[in-house]
């Protein structure tokens, strides 16, 4: 099976200091127990990712919540799943 990969989130991010409901949209995303947000390839201190229920293999809903210190230019970078862990 081929590693999961993000192609989009919807709706987007948001402003800092807000928190919304997205959906994680890519493929393999099956039975996930973390998603990360990276900026320049790396995780990202203020942003966060939390799942809100069980997705289907294209897709996973999420709350994100955006601190107010959050840095700019913050998107998807990686999703984890049980069977690569």
């Amino acid at each position: 099976m081929k590693p999961p990969s993000i192609t989009k989130i919807l709706p987007g991010f948001g402003v800092r200091g807000e928190t919304g409901e997205s959906t994680i949209y890519g493929e393999n995303l099956i039975d996930p127990y973390e998603v990360k947000l990276l900026r320049n390839g790396r995780e990202t201190a203020g942003v966060e990712a939390k799942m809100l229920a069980e997705g289907t293999v294209t897709t996973l809903p999420v709350v994100i919540i955006v601190k107010a210190n959050a840095p700019s230019a913050v998107r998807p970078g990686g999703l984890s799943t049980r069977w690569n862990r």
